[in-house]
């Protein structure tokens, strides 16, 4: 096995994030998973049981595991509170108890989910994420934000609850779609335009890596962005502070998701929602110079790898699902803003900003009339 990456995330339940080849299926992970339980549930979905899961099982069986599995359909649409219900039923009927372990295998949607499933079952059981998308890795798999989605909004319902461990394998990444791994690297750029630096730089330049899917590229990527999570996640931990620059383009991104009903990927929605809240800042002066230009190139040629629709898209209902989102007050949508990469915008030391109707207004419909068609 190629050398492991170790990133250990000093919150209030310190665990440790692992990166390399082969890790779903290592001797680290099995003796990790029983020094934490005796009940195993593999909690996936039917795409990723079809590629890894049976195998998994199979392994852990052979190593004389008491291990169960079970999948859910693909997609935001399985992340609710009914699929979890249906999870917390079955797992009671098959006499699941404390002395349970969950692993979650798969991307945002399973991990989400199995780690809010785990953070209320018997009061709290462990989970061990095995993240197998691009997004996951860099975004689910750290900070310890867990829930599900509602017909109100994306993420209303959840917990602040860490895994016990993360097993990152890149090896995954070769089976993904243009779509899901592109998509996957847009948050990649949101976290390196808040960073700045060499890091923003390396990600700006590495095209030719990206779309060759070097694994030896993509672990030392994966292993930066989480470090770069891990440590605002550190500073803030239940997002009171810092951490809400992580929304950057989220405000935006969540109401395109909710109005498409999540039939564009989260990736391109982040995408889209930067750009617009990108114009927005610029409009209010906040961004000034070159700079939104910048991100609107960087960001545009990530799109053209991903397909998207908002030609029906109307600018008041974005501005109705705007005020749906976590952070609004009295019903004021507030957004992640940057001054410029690598420099967000605080005001008063707040870490989101409301904003004029005009600006909000002027940005979304620049983002309604430049992106119209299909990439």
């Amino acid at each position: 096995m190629a050398q492991i990456i170790k990133i250990n995330v000093p919150v209030s339940n310190e665990y440790d994030v692992y990166i390399g080849s082969g890790m779903r299926f290592s001797t680290h992970l099995l003796d990790f998973c029983r020094g934490i339980g005796s009940r195993f549930l593999i909690l996936t979905d039917d795409n990723v049981y079809s590629l890894y899961g049976d195998a998994l099982l199979s392994l852990m069986k052979k190593e004389g595991l008491d291990v169960k599995m079970m999948s859910l359909g693909e997609g935001e649409h399985s992340k609710t509170r009914e699929c979890k219900e249906y999870l917390e039923n079955e797992m009671l009927s098959q006499g699941f108890g404390r002395d349970t372990a969950v692993i979650a295998l798969g991307g945002g949607v399973v991990l989400d989910l199995g780690g809010f499933l785990a953070s209320t079952y018997c009061r709290g059981v462990p989970v061990i994420y095995l993240p197998t998308t691009f997004l996951a890795m860099v975004d689910a798999s750290i900070g310890g934000k867990t829930g599900v989605n509602t017909t109100f909004g994306k993420n209303m319902i959840g917990s602040f609850s860490h895994p016990k461990a993360v097993f990152i394998d890149v090896d995954t990444l070769e089976t993904l779609s243009d779509e899901e791994y592109f998509g996957g690297f847009i948050e990649v750029i949101k976290h390196m335009l808040l960073k700045g630096g060499e890091g923003y730089k390396n990600v700006s330049q590495s095209a030719k890596a990206l779309h060759g899917r070097d694994l030896s590229f993509l672990t030392t990527l994966i292993a930066e962005n989480c470090a770069f999570k891990r440590d605002i996640v550190v500073e803030d931990e239940l997002e009171s502070g810092v951490r809400a620059t992580l929304n950057l383009g989220h405000t935006v991104g969540h109401a395109i998701e909710l109005i498409s009903e999540h039939n564009i990927g989260h990736g391109a929605a982040v995408a889209l929602g930067i750009i617009a809240e990108a114009k927005m800042a610029e409009y209010a002066g906040i961004m000034k110079g070159q700079c939104f230009l910048e991100i609107e190139t960087l960001l545009s040629a990530t799109l053209k790898e991903l397909s998207f629709d908002v030609s029906g898209v109307t600018y008041l209902q974005l501005r109705d699902a705007l005020v749906l989102d976590k952070k609004s007050r009295a019903l004021k949508p507030r957004f992640a803003l940057l001054k410029s990469i690598g420099v967000p915008f605080i005001y008063d030391v707040n870490f989101t900003v409301e904003l004029e109707e005009k600006f909000i207004k002027s940005g979304i419909l620049y983002l309604l009339e430049g992106f119209k068609n299909p990439c």
